[in-house]
């Protein structure tokens, strides 16, 4: 089972230290640079459904060996490239989470953690410099996947997604988070990631743990207040303050995401709602914050 959560965190340091703060900020997040790689997400997402699980394995195999060339030429990747890494992530992600399914929620929780802590401590990291996180991930997932034991869990067909308001509540912390966490990234007079490490990072351990143990605490009210308090203790320019509560409600509704599309989600929507969820709110809430 630890092998699981092995191949949770490390795809999810792969988006963290890879993709949301090394390619995008190589890119200044400028859609013009970048739009191929959410093309290529979207169309990834969507076809996942129509591959054969029985040969995930190998599947999966070929997505890391994909992220392990791309880990080689980073930072040299042009718009194929991008287009070729987002429809290798839009593949991989609903087939992880479809594995996943058969796993106790502890081994989430652990890998949660462990990508939080690890993606925090390293956020600093020359964003240049991070093909050697790209390379050591791949490889890491790579034999994760070669040694790993997949027991296929079964899905209805009769579901296409989750209630409506939950997708929606889903939808809207998404971009609340892609949001703030864009301003906070520009904004130089608030640089909690590089002055506030270890803060940050025990908040997060807090909010996983919280979550995990506490199910009172994955309240759609106290997600939409603790946003709302980040947000004020960003615009007050509250740096200790936000370095504790920002963190603390990512960890909390990412929590409550995985818990829903892990266990809760059918297979056969979980392509679509990605491209919903991990693409169009969180790309939402990015062009906002380039616009502010």
């Amino acid at each position: 089972m630890l092998l699981f959560t092995v191949l949770l965190s490390s795809q999810l340091l792969y988006y963290l230290l890879v993709i949301q703060t090394g390619i995008m900020y190589l890119y200044d997040s400028q859609l013009s640079s970048l739009y191929t790689l959410p093309i290529g997400g979207v169309i990834g997402s969507y076809i996942s459904i129509n591959f054969n699980l029985n040969k995930i394995k190998l599947y999966l195999f070929f997505v890391f060996f994909v992220e392990f060339i791309l880990g080689v030429l980073y930072p040299n990747i042009n718009l194929f490239g991008l287009l070729v890494l987002g429809f290798s992530l839009g593949l991989s992600t609903p087939w992880l989470l479809y594995l996943f399914k058969e796993v106790s929620k502890k081994y989430m929780m652990v890998g949660l953690i462990i990508s939080y802590v690890v993606g925090t401590y390293f956020y600093p990291y020359e964003v240049e410099q991070r093909g050697v996180f790209a390379i050591s991930l791949a490889l890491i997932s790579i034999v994760a996947i070669l040694l790993v034991s997949i027991k296929l869990p079964t899905y209805k067909k009769s579901s296409f997604f989750l209630p409506s308001v939950t997708f929606l509540l889903l939808a809207s912390w998404i971009f609340l988070d892609s949001l703030l966490f864009e301003m906070i990234s520009r904004d130089k007079t608030v640089d909690i990631w590089n002055n506030k490490t270890i803060i940050i990072i025990l908040f997060h351990i807090l909010g996983v743990l919280i979550a995990h143990y506490f199910k009172k605490i994955r309240s759609s009210y106290i997600v939409y207040s603790l946003f709302g308090l980040s947000y004020i203790f960003y615009f007050l320019e509250s740096n200790i303050v936000l370095a504790m509560i920002y963190p603390f409600v990512i960890s909390i509704y990412n929590y409550i995401l995985f818990d829903h599309l892990i266990y809760k989600a059918p297979y056969i929507s979980l392509g679509n709602m990605l491209i919903v969820l991990g693409w169009l709110a969180s790309g939402f809430g990015l062009f906002i914050a380039l616009k502010v």
